[in-house]
């Protein structure tokens, strides 16, 4: 579990995560992992922090956690309610001491104590939020003239009068590859459920 070596973490298989790419920075980062569950259930989020996140699960604020919780240890658990079908976990993370930044991540199911996650490098991540989307009018409806942030999608809409608009939601698919590569072309705007009429 390098860099620091937390050998009493709950999980040994996770491994530290933005570390190598965004070290010595204090610039916010988004770690992202898609989860999917056929039914509700209970899940803890186990997270260690240099120095500081907040959780979101499906766009709403779980908890927030910082290096000095639980002693100085940075370790904290957090109770998270997954809903049927694909679950977004968002960790908005952030190093204020400008230094090495990481963070370690295990999800367990609390029936039965089985990891369903672990910070890996199926996370995916950016250094800056979802940016503004818009769309235009053209021959038979929208299409997109600024494409979302990866991990998003833009909802177009035809407003009348040969105008449309678009604005930043959450992905159909989380999973899909043009939610996390987007681009200027219907599958991506097909992520939004929006009108994509003009491709």
């Amino acid at each position: 579990m390098a860099p620091w070596g937390y050998t009493w973490f709950t999980d040994v298989s996770a491994r530290w995560i933005w570390a190598r790419d965004f070290g010595s920075t204090t610039r916010l980062v988004y770690l992202k992992k898609a989860i999917y569950v056929a039914s509700p259930f209970t899940v803890t989020m186990h997270i260690v922090v240099d120095d500081n996140a907040a959780v979101y699960v499906n766009d709403v604020f779980i908890a927030y956690t910082n290096l000095r919780n639980n002693g100085g240890s940075g370790h904290t658990d957090m109770t998270i309610t997954l809903s049927t079908g694909t679950n977004r976990i968002v960790v908005r993370a952030q190093n204020t001491g400008g230094f090495i930044a990481g963070a370690l991540i295990a999800i367990t199911d609390n029936a039965s104590g089985v990891t369903m996650a672990v910070s890996d490098s199926t996370w995916a991540y950016s250094a800056e939020e979802a940016h503004a989307c818009d769309c235009n009018y053209h021959s038979g409806g929208c299409s997109m003239s600024i494409v979302p942030s990866p991990a998003t999608a833009c909802h177009c809409s035809y407003k009348g009068w040969w105008t449309c608009t678009g604005w930043v939601v959450a992905c159909a698919d989380w999973n899909d590859y043009y939610c996390q590569n987007p681009g200027g072309n219907w599958n991506t705007c097909h992520q939004g459920g929006g009108d994509c009429g003009a491709y």
